[in-house]
C-alpha cells in the first residue's frame, strides 16, 4: 500500500495562457476574446458557431502550472448564450485529458470561481492544456458563449517538475502493469515472467499473486476457499461490504388508517382516541361523573417534533397540527415494551410551551433534557409585539418540570420567532446551533408581510444562557463564503469531524436552493461541498424542502428521505411529493439511492399502506444510532386534502437498512467458486450432478427466488458445454470475480490493453510545413 505522501503548499497566483484551438466560433466571436475582461462590450465573447458536440476551446499555459481555479467573467446583463453546463478538462498535451470539473454558471453578471481538481492519487496534476467544453447554454437552442476566462494556479518549478515527474513515472509503470495483466489473462507466461523480472514491476499483492497460481495454474478451488475464507476473517472484504447498498425494510408499528384518501373529508382518526373527546358520549347513565379515557397513542399530525433518546431507548413527540389547530400534547414511546405514554395532554398548562407546529426540539441525552424553539403563527395573528416573541422552553426529563428559559430569545442576542428551521446540539460544549427558518418581524408600517425575511445562524450556550449572532442570511461568514438562509432544509451534527451538514431548502415559491456545505463549529470555517449546479457525487438527491435527514457519525453517513421536491432544470415543474431514500458517504462525499418509490395513484397507496409508508412531507424521521433504525411518524400526504389541512397521518414506522453481513459473502463465495468447479467438471455428466447436489445446493438459498432459478438452470450447462470455454479461462474469470473482494491497493489494474486498441488507425497529420524538415 501507497504511503500517504505530505505534499507542498501551493501558492495561487494568476496564470498567464494563450488560445490553443477551438471547435467554431462564430463571425467576430472569436476566441482570443476570451483574454481579456469587458463586460460592457457585447462583441467581447467567445461564440461556438454550432451546437453539434463537440464544442470546445483548449487554453495553452505559459508555463506548466498546477491549475486550482477557473474564473468566468460574464456580460453586465444576463445573457441566453451563457453556459449553463460546463466541464473542464487538464492536461500535459493536448491530445490526453483529464475531467477536472463539471459544473455551470448562474445566469447573472457577476463573476464566478471555481475550484478545479488538481490532485489525483496523492500528487499533483500539472498541466501544459486546459479545455473547456460547454454542454448547454441558458437559451434553449443558443450557441454557447464565453466572455472571460481566468486560470489560478501554481507554476512555480520545483513543484512543477517534482509532479510532471512523478506522472511520467506513474504512467510507465500502470502501462508494464497493464502489460503483464493482458499476458498473464492470455496465458503468454514466458512473455510475463520475462517483462516482469526486467522491469520489477508487481502486477498486484503477493497474496491475490498466490491466489492466482493456486486457481488458475493448481486448479485447486478447495484452498481457493480457504484463502476467501481466511482473507475474509482478516478484514480484508470491510471496504467491499460498506460499499453494497443496504435492503430499506419497512415495518408499521401503528398501522395507517384504512381509508380512501381520494374520498375523505376530515383528519384520519387512526385506531388512537382523539384527545378532547366528546364529555356527552362518556357520560355514565349511571352517575353524572365524566370518566375521560386516555389515548393510547398519538393522534394524527404533521409539522410536530420527534428526538430519539438512544440510551434510554424513548422517542419524544411534541406538538404539531392536526389539520384543525396546533397541539401541546407531549408524548414518550417507549421501544422495548412498544409503548406510548401521553405525558401531558396540554403543555401550556404545566409551565410549558403553548401549542405550536413548525417548531424544533433537541435533546441534551447527558443532562436529560428537551429544548423547544420556534412556531409557525397565522398572518393574521402579527399585528402586535407580544404575538411574535421568541419564547424558548426547556423540559427536564427526570424531574418533569418545565421551564421558559425566556419569553424572547431576540432581547437576549438569538433569533425573532422563527419557524421551519433547523437546530442541533453539540453535546460535547453543550451549544445548540439554530440555522435558518422564516423570520418574524414585527414592523409599525404594517409592512411586515410584503417581504420575506430570513435567520441566520445562532448559537445557545446551555451552560451560561447566552446566545450569539455567527452570521445574518447572506452575510460574509468570517472564514468563507456567504451561505443563504432558508426554509425546510437539513442541519446535521457530526460529533466525530465536528462539522454542521446544510443541504436544501427553499426561499420564494420558485427558489429552491440545492448545494450542500458543512460548517466547523470549532474553526467556523465554511467549506461547499456542492454549489447545487455542477453535477458531482457531491450533489444532494434533489431539490428538496422539507425532506427529513438522519446522520450516523459512527458510520460516516447521512441518511435522507425525501418530500416535497421539485426538478432544479424544469421552472415550470410543480413540486411534487415522492418516496426515496438517499445514503451519504462522508469520507467518499457520495449520495447513493438505496429506495425509490414514485408512484403517484391514490389507489396504489391504499393497496401499499400497510406495506410502506406513502410518500409525505411534514413528517418526521428520527434514528437511533446505537441500534441503527429509523422511526418515522406522521406527515402530510400532499395532493388536494392534504393542501385543504383536512388530512394528516398517524402511522408510525420502524425502517432497518439491512446490510450485507460477513456469513452472506462467505456464502457467496463459496457459490461462485463452487459455481465455477461445476463448470469445470460438466464434461464428466455424472460426477457434475453428484457435485451439484452435495456441494453447490447447501449454498443456494433457496428462499431467495434470483438464486433458485440459476441453480435451477445449472443441470442444463451439461448438456450445453462451450468447447471454447477451457479450465483456464473458466478459472480466469473466477479469479476476475474474487478480485472484485479485495481492495483496490492490493489489485490489479482494472482496465484491459485491449480495451485501448482503436478499431481505425488514426491518420498521421502531415507537417505543415516541409521546410522544416530539409
Amino acid at each position: 500500500m501507497e504511503s500517504e505522501t505530505q505534499l507542498p503548499n501551493l501558492t495561487p497566483r494568476k496564470l498567464n495562457y494563450s488560445i490553443h484551438s477551438c471547435s467554431s466560433f462564430s463571425n467576430n466571436y472569436v476566441p482570443q476574446n476570451i483574454l481579456e475582461n469587458k463586460p460592457s462590450e457585447q462583441s467581447s465573447r467567445w461564440t461556438s458557431d454550432s451546437l453539434v458536440p463537440p464544442q470546445y476551446i483548449i487554453l495553452k499555459l505559459d508555463k506548466p502550472s498546477v491549475v486550482t481555479g477557473i474564473t468566468f467573467g460574464k456580460f453586465e446583463k444576463m445573457h441566453v448564450c451563457n453556459l449553463k453546463k460546463f466541464k473542464v478538462y487538464g492536461g500535459v498535451t493536448d491530445k490526453s485529458f483529464v475531467e477536472l470539473i463539471e459544473s455551470g454558471l448562474k445566469n447573472d453578471n457577476k463573476q464566478e470561481l471555481f475550484y478545479l481538481r488538481h490532485q489525483f492519487n496523492q500528487h499533483y496534476l500539472p498541466c501544459n492544456y486546459i479545455k473547456i467544453q460547454p454542454f448547454q447554454s441558458w437559451g434553449p437552442s443558443f450557441n454557447f458563449t464565453i466572455w472571460y476566462i481566468e486560470l489560478t494556479g501554481d507554476d512555480s518549478p520545483s513543484i512543477v517538475s517534482e509532479s510532471l515527474k512523478w506522472q511520467d513515472e506513474y504512467k510507465e509503470k500502470e502501462t508494464i502493469r497493464l502489460c503483464l495483466k493482458h499476458l498473464r489473462e492470455q496465458n503468454y507466461l514466458e512473455a510475463f515472467e520475462s517483462l516482469e523480472k526486467k522491469t520489477k514491476v508487481q502486477l498486484e499483492d503477493p497474496m491475490l499473486t498466490n491466489l492466482h497460481t493456486t486457481l488458475v495454474k493448481n486448479g485447486d478451488y478447495d484452498a481457493v476457499e480457504h484463502i476467501m475464507k481466511q482473507s475474509l476473517k482478516d478484514g480484508l472484504f470491510n471496504g467491499f461490504i460498506s460499499r453494497q447498498q443496504p435492503k430499506p425494510i419497512w415495518n408499521p408499528l401503528i398501522y395507517p388508517v384504512d381509508t380512501n384518501l381520494e374520498e375523505m373529508e376530515g383528519p384520519g382518526s387512526g385506531p388512537s382516541l382523539p384527545l378532547s373527546p366528546d364529555s356527552e358520549n362518556l357520560a355514565s347513565e349511571v352517575d353524572s361523573v365524566v370518566h375521560e379515557t386516555v389515548p393510547s397513542e398519538p393522534p394524527p399530525r404533521g409539522g410536530h417534533q420527534l428526538v430519539m433518546d438512544s440510551a434510554a431507548q424513548t422517542i419524544y413527540l411534541f406538538g404539531g397540527w392536526n389539520g384543525k389547530q396546533d397541539l401541546a400534547d407531549l408524548w414518550s414511546y417507549h421501544i422495548p415494551t412498544d409503548r406510548w405514554t401521553l405525558l401531558f395532554e396540554n403543555t401550556e398548562a404545566e409551565g410549558g410551551p403553548p401549542s405550536r407546529s413548525c417548531h424544533k426540539m433537541v435533546l441534551d441525552p447527558e443532562y436529560r433534557q428537551l429544548f423547544v424553539l420556534g412556531r409557525y403563527v397565522e398572518k393574521t395573528l402579527r399585528d402586535n409585539v407580544s404575538a411574535i416573541k421568541s419564547d424558548f422552553y426547556l423540559y427536564d426529563i427526570v424531574s418533569g418540570k418545565w421551564t421558559q428559559i425566556t419569553d424572547d430569545t431576540a432581547s437576549m442576542g438569538g433569533p425573532n420567532l422563527i419557524f421551519d428551521h433547523q437546530m442541533c446540539l453539540d453535546k460535547e460544549k453543550r451549544n445548540i446551533y439554530v440555522f435558518g427558518g422564516q423570520s418574524l418581524h414585527f414592523n409599525t408600517n404594517g409592512d411586515e408581510r410584503s417581504d420575506k425575511k430570513f435567520s441566520g445562524l445562532y448559537v445557545y450556550h446551555i451552560s451560561t444562557n447566552t446566545w450569539r449572532c455567527i452570521w445574518e442570511d447572506g452575510e460574509h461568514t468570517s472564514i468563507g463564503p456567504p451561505v443563504k438562509s432558508r426554509t425546510g432544509h437539513s442541519m446535521l451534527f457530526n460529533k466525530v469531524d465536528r462539522n454542521l451538514y446544510i443541504f436544501g431548502g427553499q426561499r420564494k415559491r420558485d427558489e429552491y436552493i440545492n448545494d450542500f456545505l458543512t460548517f466547523n463549529v470549532d474553526t467556523e470555517k465554511v467549506k461547499f461541498l456542492s454549489d447545487g449546479i455542477k453535477t458531482s457525487e457531491s450533489s444532494i438527491p434533489a431539490v428538496g424542502y422539507t425532506q427529513r435527514a438522519t446522520i450516523d457519525s459512527r458510520r460516516g453517513e447521512i441518511h435522507v428521505m425525501t418530500g416535497l421536491n421539485k426538478d432544479k432544470d424544469k421552472k415550470s415543474s410543480e413540486p411534487k411529493v415522492s418516496n426515496s431514500f438517499w445514503v451519504y458517504e462522508i469520507k467518499q462525499s457520495k449520495w447513493t439511492c438505496i429506495y425509490r418509490n414514485e408512484k403517484s395513484s391514490p389507489s396504489y397507496w391504499n393497496s401499499r399502506q400497510s406495506v410502506e409508508p406513502r410518500p409525505r412531507y411534514a413528517h418526521q424521521l428520527v434514528y437511533d444510532e446505537d441500534e441503527e433504525v429509523h422511526y418515522l411518524f406522521g406527515g402530510n400526504p400532499g395532493g388536494k386534502q392534504g393542501k385543504e389541512g383536512k388530512i394528516r397521518l398517524g402511522d408510525f414506522w420502524r425502517l432497518t437498512l439491512v446490510r450485507p453481513a460477513v456469513t452472506d459473502l462467505e456464502r457467496f463465495c463459496q457459490l461462485i467458486i463452487r459455481t465455477a468447479k461445476f463448470k469445470e467438471i460438466c464434461r464428466s455428466p455424472m460426477d457434475a450432478l453428484s457435485y451439484l447436489q452435495k456441494e453447490i445446493s447447501g449454498c443456494i438459498d433457496h428462499t431467495n427466488q434470483e438464486e433458485e432459478k440459476q441453480f435451477q438452470q445449472l443441470p442444463a450447462q451439461i448438456f450445453k458445454q462451450d468447447e471454447s470455454k477451457s479450465a483456464f479461462k473458466i478459472r480466469s474469470e473466477l479469479f476476475n470475480s474474487l478480485v472484485e473482494f479485495f481492495p483496490d491497493n492490493m489489485t490489479q489494474p482494472s482496465g484491459n490493453l485491449i480495451d485501448m486498441i482503436p478499431l481505425e488507425t488514426t491518420r498521421r497529420r502531415e507537417p505543415s510545413n516541409l521546410q522544416s524538415f530539409l
